[in-house]
């Protein structure tokens, strides 16, 4: 798949996460998502990843699809997380660092095990395969499901954020205390 596609498939997965109330939305946590959605390809030397972290010699003498594009990195990034927290007292910021490492990891396997090269999700067994080629129009269709997904979900939790109760009575509260300075002309116009 295209980086493209991992990144936006990782950035759906943590803005449903938020949605539905399992992790915090933050600005930040987009940019780690991002990256991490895009860690297992490090093992590619013309990977978009390798080239931005000029990792080329590294990613030449590893295995595309090997190692890397297995379920085992993902629980030692969320073990290196965890131990992180540990050491911070169990900081909540910590753990959820470790789990966004972990979604944008594992959307990357995901995605990828939809293509005909597929995944070794138990390295060195248990390939899981699909039929969609890179860059292909199945590829382009599952970005544009993925991005249309991506979009209504993050407005509506950034809506929602916005506009609770409390948000709405104070935005009220404020609109009727400058109407007032102003002699009511803003929203109480006299005729």
């Amino acid at each position: 798949m295209m980086w493209v596609t991992h990144v936006v498939f990782g950035l759906l997965l943590y803005i449903i996460a938020v949605h539905l109330g399992f992790l915090p939305y933050e600005t930040s946590y987009f940019v780690i998502v991002g990256i991490a959605s895009l860690i297992p390809d490090i093992d590619h030397p013309g990977s978009k990843i390798s080239k931005l972290l000029r990792l080329k010699k590294i990613s030449e003498k590893l295995t595309h699809r090997g190692f890397l594009h297995s379920a085992y990195p993902a629980l030692l990034l969320f073990l290196g997380a965890y131990l992180l927290a540990c050491y911070s007292g169990f900081s909540e910021k910590a753990i959820t660092v470790g789990v966004l490492l972990v979604i944008g990891y594992v959307s990357h396997l995901v995605l990828d095990s939809l293509n005909p090269t597929g995944v070794k999700w138990i390295y060195p067994r248990a390939k899981v395969r699909g039929p969609i080629k890179t860059g292909s129009y199945g590829e382009l269709a599952i970005l544009f499901i993925v991005s249309y997904a991506l979009s209504i979900l993050f407005f509506s939790s950034v809506l929602r954020m916005l506009i609770n109760k409390d948000t709405l009575l104070m935005a009220l509260g404020i609109s009727i205390i400058i109407s007032a300075a102003m002699g009511g002309e803003v929203i109480f116009r006299r005729s």
